[in-house]
């Protein structure tokens, strides 16, 4: 008998006894359904002795899966197909019929966030109902949990927002033609109008990307593991947003939010964290600035003496008491936040809980990711990164 392979049932078979040690329950590889199937072949007692020599488990069928995580790419690629088809179209109208539109800040939001929100996220969610879907337990968050969830969340946004500046800095330091480090979205938030600002950025943009990116997508991913799902999730919705910058802080935010969802099981929970951070950047951090212009303050600092200095303070109380509480508030939650991450992590409370299906250590990754739909989308957001280092 050859020792490379299984032992024929029934040969040198013996019945299980007290002091043999039982198999333990495991959670089965994607395409099995037992532990049997998982430590002997289909017919084979499950109490024969094995072969001397470790003989490599079945190829089992990673169709059914590698179809799901290219259904959720394809479903993501159509997000991006459907809102760049509809915004191009969009702005061939508005040049032939009303040009002037384009210097209209309501009207510019409007085009672009319309084709978005009404037609690609409807048509994204359609798409995802092939893809079977598990959702979390729903479990009760009291204030503290709340709170420091907030600070973690915070934290991970404000740090990410630094490493994408540093990485960004670092980009257009080797490639001076390119704006890796601008934030295009806080540049647009910063000259528009406040009100349209607060309905987009705070409300309509929160609900809509934690349904995709939370509800959506981690429902779907959950069957494979929290940690599959939380990372996927994740840097689906850095690449989501198409720069450098926005890219990174958005991922580790994303990763934050899918484990608050996973855990808790509610999805407004997100939502609110989602809506404070954005009020918190996109519109405390704009009044910020048009209460005191940072730049005419460091270039009257470098080149006027100091009575100018202080008079140009005294003038300008107001917006530097508005910028220090700003200041204060944004240190203060980030050290809150990375102080309680520290604590979790080494007390072991951040633990991935294991999905139904466990894919095979070393067909993870091209399970996951070397299929059609992923490598859609990955393709079309490096387009958009790096379009973006032109605009």
């Amino acid at each position: 008998m050859d020792n490379g392979s299984p032992m024929q049932p029934g040969q040198f078979t013996q019945q299980p006894s007290d002091s043999q040690p039982q198999p333990e329950a495991q959670i089965p590889y994607a395409g099995q359904s037992s532990y049997s199937e998982q430590t002997s072949y289909a017919g084979q007692d499950p109490y024969a002795v094995q072969p001397p020599y470790y003989a490599a488990p079945p190829m089992y069928d990673m169709k059914p899966h590698r179809r799901n995580f290219s259904r959720i790419g394809f479903s993501y690629t159509l997000f991006s197909i459907v809102t760049y088809s509809l915004q191009i179209a969009a702005g061939i109208v508005i040049r032939l019929v009303a040009p002037s539109l384009l210097d209209n800040y309501l009207a510019l939001i409007l085009f672009s966030i319309i084709p978005m929100y009404l037609f690609a996220a409807p048509a994204t969610a359609l798409s995802m109902k092939r893809v079977p879907s598990e959702k979390p337990e729903r479990k009760k968050y009291g204030p503290a949990q709340l709170i420091g969830g907030f600070f973690v969340v915070y934290a991970a946004v404000y740090a990410g927002n630094f490493i994408g500046i540093m990485i960004g800095t670092m980009i257009e330091s080797m490639l001076p033609w390119a704006r890796a480090a601008t934030n295009q979205v806080q540049d647009l938030a910063t000259e528009g109008e406040m009100a349209v600002n607060i309905v987009v950025m705070v409300f309509i943009g929160p609900v809509i990307e934690e349904l995709l990116f939370r509800k959506l997508l981690c429902d779907r991913l959950r069957i494979y593991g929290e940690f599959t799902a939380v990372l996927i999730s994740g840097l689906m919705f850095g690449l989501f947003h198409g720069n450098v910058t926005q890219g990174i802080y958005a991922t580790l935010f994303g990763f934050a939010l899918a484990f608050i969802y996973l855990k808790s099981g509610n999805i407004y929970i997100t939502i609110g964290y989602h809506m404070a951070v954005n009020f918190i950047g996109g519109v405390i951090a704009v009044l910020v600035n048009r209460a005191l212009d940072i730049t005419e303050f460091l270039e009257l600092s470098e080149n006027a003496d100091y009575a100018d200095v202080v008079a140009y303070v005294e003038n300008n109380i107001g917006g530097f008491v508005f910028l220090m509480g700003y200041v204060a508030f944004s240190i203060g939650s980030m050290i809150a936040g990375l102080v309680i991450f520290i604590v979790c992590l080494a007390t072991g409370r951040i633990k991935f809980a294991q999905g139904r299906v466990k894919l095979p250590e070393g067909r993870r990754f091209s399970t996951m990711i070397v299929n059609f739909g992923m490598i859609s989308f990955l393709a079309i957001c490096a387009f958009e990164i790096f379009m973006s280092f032109f605009t």
